[in-house]
C-alpha cells in the first residue's frame, strides 16, 4: 500500500521497543524455538522481515534503524549480549544491500530508570559508532588500500542485490549529535550522514537555522525540549510548540 501510494522507500525500525527490536533484545524475548534464544534466532524475524521489504521495494529503497543501548520501553541486555546480537544483525543486514542503515547512540534522557532504582538505568551504554559503524562503512584507511568488496568479503550481497543496488550501503548515526560533530564524523569519513530528531521536534524551523549558522554545537536553538508538545498529549493546546517558536530571520 504504500508503495501504491507513492512512497519513495520504507523503513524498518528496529529501535525503541517496536516488534523487531524486542524480538532481538533476549530481556524481551523468552521465546524457545527457532526465533528465540541465540542471536542468530533472535536476529532472525528483523532479518526475514527485511527480505520481505526488498522483494517489494528492492535493496535500494529499504532503510534500518537499530538502538543496540536499548533504555526506552524496557529494553536493554547485557553488554556481551548486546555486542554478539547486532554484530550479528547488522552484519546480515548490511549483506542485503539496503541503502542505509541508521545506529542510535545512547541518549540520557531516552535511558530511564529501572523501577525502584535512584542511579541505574535500563539501558547498556557502550560506543555504538565505533563497535558498529565498521560493519556498515569501513573505516577510511581501509577503504583507501583494499575496496569494499574486498574488505566485506562473506557478508556482502549476492550479485542480484549488488546489481539492483550498486552504491554502497549509507552509515546514518542519530543521538545527542550536534551539527559540528555530525560535520566532522562525515568529513572523517566516518559516517555518511547524519540525523536529528528531537531538535527538530522541538525547533520546527531546525533546518532553517542550521542553513543560515544559526546553531554551533547547540547554542542559538530551544534545548529546553517538552515532550508534551512533540506529538500531542490530552488538554495541552496543539499550536503549542508548533507555531508559537519564534523562527529563523
Amino acid at each position: 500500500m504504500a508503495k501504491k501510494a507513492g512512497f519513495d522507500g520504507v523503513e524498518l525500525h528496529s529501535a525503541y521497543g517496536h516488534l523487531p527490536h524486542q524480538f532481538l533484545d533476549c530481556s524481551s524475548h523468552q521465546r524457545t524455538d527457532e526465533w528465540g534464544g541465540s542471536p542468530e534466532n533472535r536476529s532472525k524475524f528483523g532479518i526475514e522481515v527485511t527480505k520481505a521489504l526488498i522483494d517489494v521495494w528492492g535493496p535500494a529503497r529499504v532503510g534500518v534503524k537499530v538502538n543496540p543501548c536499548g533504555g526506552l520501553r524496557d529494553m536493554g541486555m547485557s553488554y556481551s549480549d548486546t555486542i554478539m546480537t547486532y554484530t550479528y544483525f547488522l552484519t546480515q543486514i548490511s549483506a542485503l544491500k539496503v541503502a542505509y542503515i541508521t545506529l542510535i547512540r545512547h541518549v540520557h534522557f531516552l535511558d530511564p530508570l529501572i523501577p525502584g532504582e535512584t542511579e541505574l538505568k535500563r539501558g547498556t551504554p557502550h560506543q555504538v559508532l565505533a563497535l558498529y559503524g565498521p560493519i556498515v562503512k569501513p573505516l577510511p584507511h581501509v577503504l583507501k588500500a583494499h575496496s569494499e568488496k574486498a574488505y566485506r568479503g562473506l557478508a556482502m550481497p549476492n550479485s542480484e542485490l549488488g546489481y539492483l543496488n550498486p552504491t554502497p550501503t549509507r552509515l546514518l548515526v542519530n543521538g545527542g549529535l550536534t551539527p559540528r560533530e555530525a560535520d566532522q564524523l562525515i568529513a572523517d569519513g566516518m559516517i555518511d550522514g547524519a540525523v536529528f530528531g528531537s531538535l527538530w521536534l522541538g525547533n520546527p524551523d531546525y533546518q532553517k537555522r542550521l542553513e543560515k549558522g544559526m546553531d554551533v554545537d547547540g547554542k542559538g536553538i530551544n534545548q529546553v525540549l517538552d515532550f508534551k508538545t512533540f506529538y500531542g498529549v490530552p488538554g495541552v493546546d496543539p499550536r503549542l510548540g508548533y507555531t508559537d517558536y519564534p523562527t529563523a530571520t
